[in-house]
Parts: C-alpha cells; sequence; structure tokens
C-alpha cells in the first residue's frame, strides 16, 4: 500500500470550543483567518458534527503556533465524541524548516497481511458524527491559533506515485524589468505547489479520484499528504490546498490508469 493520501474535507454542520475566540474561522479553510486561545499550559477542547455518521480516519489542524511539546489528542462516536480515542496525534508535526507554518495530524491506520506485499499499511476508518480535538500549548509559549479544522476518508492507492514530479515555490508578487537596468516589485508571499503522477490504478481507484475531482473541481480545498508516516519532515509534507489544472488520466490498458495531479497550498 502505498503512502500517498488524499483527502476530501467532510461538511460539518457545528463546531464549538470550550474556550477562545471565533471558532468558526477553523471552517472556513483560509489560514489567514483563525481561531485564538485565551490561556496556555491547560487542555481546550475543539468538538465538530458532522451531522450524520460518516467513514472518518483523518483529522488535520493547520496553520498553528504549536510550540515544542505541544499536545494534540482526537476522540470521536456516533452518539458522543468520547466513544473511541484515537493514537497517534501530532501536534506539531515534526518538520524539517521552521518557516513553514506548522501543522496538527492524525491518521487512523492498521497492520494487515498481504501475500504478495507482506506487512503493509491500510487505512482504518471508524464510524462517527462527533470529533473532539483536546489541544494543550505548554507554558512559555503565546496562546494557541489554529486556522484550519478537517476531518475525512483519506483516499490511498495501492501502489501510491510514480518517479517524478515534486515541488515548487509559487511566488505571487511580480516584478518588471526597469530602464536603468533594476527592477519595479510588486512584493507576495512565495507558497508550494507538488505535482505527482500515480500508476497503475485500478478501475475502482479512478472511479474514486473520478469522484474526488468531481467533488472538489479546482476551488475547493484538500489536504494531499506526500507521506504519513510520522517522520522528520511530515510537516512539510501536508499540503493544505486545492487541485490546480486537473488532467486527464491515461488508460494503460483496461485494467491500468496513469493519472497526473497537481495542487497549489494555501499560504
Amino acid at each position: 500500500m502505498s503512502s500517498l493520501l488524499i483527502v476530501a474535507p467532510l461538511p460539518v454542520v457545528g463546531i464549538t470550543a470550550s474556550r477562545g475566540a471565533n471558532v468558526a474561522r477553523l471552517l472556513n479553510g483560509n489560514p489567514r483567518e483563525v481561531w485564538v486561545d485565551n490561556t496556555v499550559a491547560s487542555q481546550v477542547t475543539i468538538g465538530i458534527d458532522l451531522g450524520s455518521v460518516q467513514a472518518v480516519d483523518t483529522v488535520f489542524l493547520g496553520f498553528t503556533n504549536a510550540g515544542d511539546g505541544a499536545a494534540m489528542a482526537v476522540s470521536s462516536g456516533v452518539a458522543n465524541a468520547g466513544e473511541t480515542q484515537w493514537t497517534g496525534a501530532v501536534l506539531p508535526a515534526p518538520y524539517k524548516t521552521t518557516r513553514r507554518p506548522r501543522h496538527g495530524f492524525v491518521w487512523r491506520s492498521k497492520l494487515v497481511n498481504d501475500p504478495e506485499a507482506g506487512a503493509i499499511r491500510v487505512g482504518d476508518p471508524i464510524n462517527a458524527r462527533y470529533i473532539d480535538v483536546r489541544l494543550t500549548q505548554p507554558a512559555g509559549n503565546n496562546a494557541l491559533y489554529a486556522a484550519v479544522l478537517a476531518a475525512g476518508l483519506a483516499f490511498q492507492p495501492k501502489f501510491g506515485r510514480e518517479y517524478g514530479g515534486g515541488r515548487t515555490p509559487i511566488d505571487t508578487g511580480s516584478r518588471e524589468r526597469m530602464p536603468s537596468g533594476g527592477f519595479g516589485v510588486s512584493p507576495g508571499i512565495v507558497k508550494g505547489s507538488w505535482d505527482f503522477t500515480m500508476g497503475d490504478l485500478t478501475v475502482d481507484e479512478v472511479d474514486q479520484l473520478w469522484d474526488l475531482s468531481l467533488q472538489l473541481g479546482e476551488t475547493r480545498s484538500v489536504l494531499a499528504v506526500e507521506n504519513p508516516d510520522v517522520s522528520p519532515g511530515l510537516n512539510e509534507r501536508l499540503h493544505w490546498s486545492m487541485f490546480d489544472k486537473l488532467q486527464p488520466y491515461e488508460r494503460l490498458n483496461p485494467a491500468l490508469t496513469r493519472w497526473s495531479f497537481r495542487v497549489e497550498d494555501w499560504a
């Protein structure tokens, strides 16, 4: 099973927080609109209601100022959010470049025996309507803020992505060459994009990706994960983004298909 994940955020009908201001901003998807806690060194709980029971295996908390040692715990349930405790939540996700915004992330997985590949990781979704995310910012830091809270069911192709592709910086500013030899500059920000190609997709996987493409288009946010393992660089491998320049798939033979995608990160 591949390490690539694509998660379409599920609709949320309600959100609450045990304290802090502007919790509804966590559902806007915009990293520049944040919920802000009002204290540190004690736990705050943010709860979401999906409106109905859904299959869920991924929770993402994006664009935070989480300090080293900050804690994230997730639980969920059908009747209330305390029925199932999730494991493996990380806040902040292990990072390599501290200039990047910090993210929290949890993905439920299990080990199964595959006769061809041996032990592999596969998604282990649970049924839930209510999800609680409990956060603690260590003493000595500013009060925690976060911009995005999303939950969904990850699409994970068996064979993942092919070699090639990769990340590209995007500068939203502009420059004009001046007659003097200098430049006229209109500053912007620099953010990232990620190109990847999935090969050997089965008919079922193509159908799932087709549904995702029609659901999200190029104007709705998606979480693309290069590799969900909790290891250095996970923070940079989490892309809160939108699909960009959707491409047609290539049918290699009646059973296998190749499909390329590009996502552009929110800044």
